[in-house]
């Protein structure tokens, strides 16, 4: 049975279940097994132990912080019984568990001309009192101005197209679009609009259920658009599980939101995502739990970082507590199970006094549909993202006390925001029976018994709309918005690094800064003054100046493994050896002079590269890539070395500066990446994989002493369209004096040039004996970046 009284604090989450043979009666995917491993344990060592007949296969890793793997087996040789069985004979396994096949819980819509949505209003006060509940707040930010997130978990997604739900989509603004690179390095590359984990990419689907589902937690509310959701205001996420609903895509798609919501924890909310519950429309009826423990124990772990869970039960009429129901009857806390009341709080399907949490409206409610409009629907499908809007709600209270609750224990805001939810359920005799509260959901009283536990003094709220725009390599722009009651706003800047901030009191929007230095981390944050009382500060944001050289300032795609079983010990190329050790799949090493290194055009350098393991030694596969022509991507021809054979030995070799390289800054990377078995292909510059290393370097390309000439550059890039103002000046030295300079016949033949925009320059420098070299100049516009949460157009306009 689910406690309703919690007892706030840590929840020991129990990873070792009983190594019995478990299966549940149910469609599952044959071939196929999830095995999660132990602590610091390889799945590889699994794969290797497995007799060779059973043509074992590591598929994917669905779940990188719950060691969660798919792998596939030959069932014609070995049943899934014996298989399952033997896996648990493995050392390094501590769960291993069918793919069961997970269902959509919905019923077709029946009545598309009914337009009033009673859920919210309702003259038989069977409704959840939303009108109350959104007299105190609409919804959107929490008293700090942390964007609220819901993440709904969809089969097909949902379209955040439509009109009255894109105004509430949530993107990742960490994350740059379609640049396939990993910005924010949170394992998911171009994750801009979400996740699909089918596809891999972000696109969000547009599957019509859940469409209807993102309808009740947040379609915008006082637009003269359609209907409004649970929030006038919230940031929805969408996880598309690309079609496939089995247990392998079940605990992908929860481990996306898991990861977010970690990151914004770590960074006090300067990345990731603030999110607070999951909605999942699907399931499992007439399932065990007890054979599910792989899909049960993640909703300990999303509660331990502050997420709650949202489930439908069964649209069934079955008791829950006898039949069964995943994950509904899951006995974690943090899976709230929801079952489906009318319009005069009648019940209808799943019910369980001992597992089904509360009702909430599903029975002809009206919601999104399609591209634009609406639709009136039945289901549980729908009660459950209801619930997961209003707690979405209670997160958006006016009060910065229960901040500093959600910022030191996300997990003890979460039983405070659940306590509430259970407690202010609207209790129905006929109700009794049916679910643990006895009641249905009611937005109003969660409000206010959440208020009545954490609020406390008066309300004063930071600045929002915080942005950065027009960085240049000594100068930013920043804006904001003051809170409406404050009288006064206080800006805090200063050098990463350094103690002291400077403060600049009575700011206003925007805040020029000038006179920063080229390449440098600098950090701010806002607070408040409302009268005699303050409020907290804003998360301290970063910004970087450019001026950094191509090697930082361009924009490189991302690359990295996932798992830190082997990386790159040492690395030697020519006079420079660098030992670097585990990274835990990538080593950035662009921002640190110490690792910086000098190649000259036309030159060699032997190089060698050293692997390590943590445990087992497998075959390492390494290559280097150095960006030539320094655009920003590396391409084919700049590949400079490959290993060509896998070996646990150092890889060695020669690596050779080509005549036609650009002078000047630019980036090497290394790749190492584990070949332990045949069928696993080499990855190119800009893969993400799971065993092995990449390392980042900066380089800079000279040109090496021709005719006994030594020649000095000064490059400064232009800083954007419109504003040309790039320059390359040389001063040479050496061979015969009496030098001249060619750049060509639209440049001249001076040794500077000034006044110049993106693009390529080749200069011919010529002594007295007519011995000449030719040296290649790169310049790009220094990119424009916008942080946080307002997007700006990278431009230099208003400079």
């Amino acid at each position: 049975m689910k406690y309703i009284t919690l007892v706030t604090g840590l929840i020991f989450i129990n990873l070792f279940y009983s190594q019995n043979i478990h299966f549940d009666n149910k469609k599952f995917i044959k071939g196929e097994m999830l095995v999660q491993v132990g602590w610091k344990k390889n799945i590889r060592n699994v794969i290797s132990n497995a007799p060779d007949n059973y043509n074992v296969e590591l598929v994917k890793e669905l779940s990188k912080p719950m060691r969660i793997f798919l792998i596939k087996f030959d069932h014609n040789i070995i049943s899934h019984q014996k298989f399952q069985s033997w896996l648990y004979k493995q050392n390094e396994v501590t769960i291993a568990d069918y793919n069961y096949k997970v269902e959509v819980r919905s019923t077709i819509p029946n009545d598309p001309s009914f337009t009033n949505q009673w859920h919210h209003v309702n003259s038989n006060d069977a409704d959840i009192d939303s009108d109350l509940a959104w007299d105190i707040t609409t919804g959107g930010t929490t008293a700090t101005n942390d964007d609220i997130v819901v993440c709904m978990l969809e089969g097909g997604g949902g379209n955040l197209d439509h009109s009255d739900l894109t105004a509430n989509r949530w993107t990742n603004n960490y994350e740059t679009p379609n640049d396939n690179i990993d910005n924010d390095g949170n394992g998911y590359v171009d994750d801009f609009n979400g996740w699909n984990t089918g596809l891999n990419n972000d696109d969000y689907g547009t599957g019509g259920h859940g469409t209807n589902c993102l309808g009740m937690i947040g379609a915008k509310g006082n637009n003269g658009l359609d209907v409004s959701g649970a929030n006038w205001d919230v940031k929805m996420m969408v996880v598309n599980m690309g079609g496939s609903l089995t247990q392998a895509s079940v605990v992908s798609a929860y481990t996306y939101p898991l990861v977010m919501r970690q990151m914004w924890n770590n960074t006090n909310g300067s990345q990731g995502a603030f999110v607070v519950a999951t909605s999942a429309s699907w399931g499992i009826d007439g399932a065990n739990p007890s054979n599910y423990p792989l899909w049960c124990q993640f909703y300990d772990t999303l509660g331990l970082y502050g997420i709650l869970n949202v489930g439908a039960t069964t649209n069934q009429n079955l008791d829950v507590d006898v039949a069964g129901d995943m994950p509904t009857a899951c006995a974690s806390n943090y899976m709230i199970g929801v079952g489906r009341t009318g319009n005069q709080d009648q019940t209808a399907g799943g019910y369980g006094v001992q597992t089904i949490a509360l009702g909430a409206p599903g029975i002809n409610v009206v919601t999104t549909s399609g591209t634009s409009g609406t639709t009136t629907t039945t289901g549980t499908s729908f009660s459950c993202p209801l619930t997961a809007g209003v707690i979405g709600l209670a997160y958006s209270i006016p009060c910065p006390s229960f901040m500093n609750i959600v910022n030191s224990s996300p997990q003890n805001a979460a039983d405070l925001v659940l306590q509430s939810l259970l407690n202010g359920t609207d209790p129905k005799p006929q109700l009794t029976s049916k679910f643990i509260t006895g009641g249905r959901l009611n937005s109003f009283n969660t409000i206010n018994n959440l208020m009545a536990s954490v609020c406390s003094g008066n309300i004063c709220l930071a600045p929002n709309n915080v942005s950065v725009s027009n960085i240049t390599d000594s100068s930013a722009i920043l804006n904001f918005s003051s809170y409406s009651s404050s009288t006064e706003t206080i800006f805090y800047f200063r050098e990463a690094g350094v103690n002291i901030w400077d403060t600049l009191y009575n700011a206003s929007s925007p805040i020029l800064i000038d006179s920063l230095i080229a390449c440098s981390s600098y950090e701010f944050s806002f607070q408040s003054v409302c009268g005699t009382d303050t409020s907290s500060l804003t998360s301290t944001q970063s910004l970087n100046t450019l001026g950094c050289g191509n090697c930082i300032d361009l924009s490189y795609c991302s690359s990295g493994a996932s798992n830190n079983e082997e990386w790159i010990e040492t690395i030697s190329i020519g006079s420079y050896s660098f030992t670097t050790g585990d990274d835990g799949g990538y080593g950035d090493y662009t921002g640190n002079s110490n690792y910086e290194m000098d190649f000259e055009i036309g030159s060699s350098y032997p190089i060698t590269i050293t692997p390590a393991w943590l445990g087992t030694q497998y075959d390492e596969q390494s290559q280097i890539w150095i960006d030539f022509n320094q655009d920003g991507n590396f391409d084919v021809n700049e590949l400079v070395y490959d290993q060509g054979t896998p070996s646990q030995s150092p890889a060695s070799g020669i690596i050779t500066i080509p005549s036609n390289a650009l002078y000047g800054n630019t980036r090497l990377r290394i790749s190492m990446a584990s070949i332990w078995t045949s069928n696993i292909p080499l990855p190119t510059s800009c893969d993400q994989f799971t065993y092995g290393e990449v390392e980042d370097y900066c380089v800079n390309i000279i040109q090496g002493t021709i005719c006994g000439m030594n020649v000095v550059s000064s490059v400064v890039n232009p800083q954007c369209p419109g504003i040309d103002d790039g320059s390359i000046s040389v001063s040479v030295s050496g061979g015969a004096s009496g030098y001249t300079y060619n750049w060509g016949s639209s440049f001249g033949v001076s040794s500077s040039l000034y006044g110049l925009n993106n693009g390529t320059y080749t200069l011919v420098i010529s002594d007295s004996s007519l011995c000449d070299t030719t040296i290649n100049y790169s310049l790009n516009y220094q990119t424009i970046l916008a942080l946080s949460n307002t997007s700006n157009d990278a431009s230099c306009n208003g400079l």
